[in-house]
């Protein structure tokens, strides 16, 4: 069953507001917004929920803002930790916005594994999610020069 779009704007809307409190995230709102941009794209292609996969794009660095907070603000983009960071605060969203399904466990297990080189699980929409969030991280260069 697929969601609502009204949840995605919903979504966006929570945690556009928690970014717009930042002070020195770089890799911030920008991203976040282009890693849902390609996370439709992929969906459509993969036959996917683009909601699903677009909440998930929304939530996927919610744990960089606590780095922030923390003032790691020259940490290692590299680093997964927040990925973990990222969990709580999606899990929150996903009660706020009355998602307890099956999906919630999908965005949390893409959300989770994120940031992780290589996915060998079956969840599709956390294929996308890593996919879409190397994607803008490397851009076309990385593709042409095969670091994805």
């Amino acid at each position: 069953m697929a969601l609502d779009t009204r949840l995605l704007k919903r979504v966006k809307d929570i945690v556009y507001i928690r970014y717009s409190q930042t002070l020195f995230w770089t890799h911030g709102w920008p991203h976040v917004e282009n890693v849902e941009a390609y996370c439709e794209q992929l969906a459509r292609l993969e036959s996917e929920d683009p909601v699903v996969c677009g909440i998930a794009a929304y939530c996927h660095d919610l744990g960089r803002l606590k780095e922030e907070k923390r003032r790691f603000i020259y940490r290692i983009l590299g680093k997964k930790d927040h990925a973990a960071y990222s969990i709580k605060p999606t899990k929150n969203i996903l009660v706020e916005i009355g998602i307890k399904t099956s999906e919630a466990q999908i965005i949390l297990e893409a959300v989770r594994v994120h940031s992780d080189k290589f996915y060998f699980g079956n969840n599709n929409i956390a294929r996308i999610l890593r996919d879409a969030d190397k994607a803008d991280g490397f851009g076309p260069w990385g593709f042409k020069n095969g670091w994805i």
